[in-house]
């Protein structure tokens, strides 16, 4: 199953008490706070909740949509099996299967549409989607002859895309609304898309969709059925190793990462038709509005250490706020995993005393 966010370490699932629909607490970043021995600049007006449902437990937050809506996967504790779980403001955690292992509703949530479907891999090598009333659907495999297929990521027109097995090849594939699935082919040809499963294919609202070629590189597919291979970044006239995108936007406009240069993964943009930008740090680019402003998680090539940033379309790089002031906040480790567009972006702090938690961050107007 894929695996696209690091483990939140929790032991207890609060849903009957008031902190389950009762989610944050804020705190607004002050210009106080702030980091003596921070080389990135903290946002100013960006505000940090933490979703304290999920304090405790071991869930694992891996999407949100524009209602403020999470999903994610993860186990209560007591089972062997993952469990997808939904959770809002308003309605609190819900919860789908019960954690024993070989359990027909184990599953995994990979995303969730403004229509609260909720995209999901399950047991028995099924796909489905999971709407708000507890209704599954279940999506066919390319091939019946090998039903192996990947989904991860689900529009607000209810199509998803992801990979499937079919005559022993990985390939790009879409689900209409209805559950049909059909292969990518290059240009609208015979040629169809070979991917690499183990990276996530995208699809923006506007249909464009994003993924992993096997050769290291990576493609966008126009609505209009245009294949355009993403080119690698250079530096200083240096190619750098590969081309991953992890977001796209409604403009066709994709990040993600690239290798080399001193790191395992640096971060990577792709704002024009046969452009690659590298965005100048190591790490990866998890997100992109539709105004091109960019999420990332930035890594610290010295000591490994992850700071949730934002790059604004003026090429400005910000450091998103902590939960602790001082010195405390210099130790504190943070990621973005998902953003949605409504200036909103999910992801994880470490404290300084290593306690995890998964936190909201909202962002004012750039």
């Amino acid at each position: 199953m894929p695996r696209l966010f690091v483990s939140v370490s929790l032991a207890i699932l609060l849903v009957a008490c008031s902190d389950a629909t009762t989610p944050t607490v804020t705190r607004q970043l002050e210009a106080a706070v702030s980091s003596p021995n921070s080389t990135i600049p903290f946002l100013p007006g960006a505000r940090v909740s933490v979703l304290t449902v999920l304090d405790g437990t071991i869930w694992d937050a891996v999407a949100l949509n524009d209602l403020g809506e999470v999903v994610g996967w993860g186990n209560n504790g007591s089972g062997t099996s993952d469990q997808t779980f939904q959770w809002t403001p308003h309605y609190g955690l819900k919860i789908r299967g019960s954690g024993v292992y070989e359990d027909s509703n184990a599953s995994e949530a990979v995303s969730v549409n403004n229509s609260a479907q909720v995209l999901f891999i399950g047991a028995y090598a099924r796909m489905g989607i999971w709407d708000w009333q507890g209704n599954v659907r279940f999506l066919r495999p390319l091939s019946s002859f090998n039903p192996g297929c990947t989904p991860w990521q689900i529009n607000d027109a209810g199509v998803s895309v992801g990979g499937c097995t079919a005559g022993g090849l990985s390939l790009a594939t879409v689900w209409t609304k209805s559950g049909t699935p059909s292969a990518l082919f290059i240009n609208g040809g015979s040629t169809p898309v070979q991917v690499d499963i183990q990276y996530p294919l995208l699809i923006s609202d506007s249909n464009y969709i994003a993924g992993p070629l096997t050769d290291g590189t990576g493609f966008v597919f126009t609505p209009s059925k245009q294949y355009r291979v993403l080119s690698i970044p250079t530096v200083s006239g240096s190619k750098l190793g590969s081309a991953r995108p992890l977001a796209v936007n409604n403009h066709g406009q994709a990040v993600g990462f690239s290798g080399g240069r001193g790191c395992t993964r640096r971060g990577a943009a792709w704002l024009s038709p046969g452009q690659a930008t590298d965005l100048g740090f190591c790490g990866s680019a998890t997100g992109i509005t539709d105004d091109a402003t960019i999420f990332a998680t930035f890594v610290d090539s010295a000591t490994g250490a992850q700071t949730a940033v934002v790059r604004t379309n003026a090429g400005v790089l910000y450091r998103l706020p902590g939960l602790e002031g001082g010195t405390a906040l210099n130790e504190e480790q943070s990621a973005v995993v998902a953003v949605n567009h409504v200036g909103k972006a999910l992801g994880s702090i470490v404290t300084s005393t290593g306690a995890t938690h998964t936190v909201i961050w909202t962002l004012p107007a750039l």
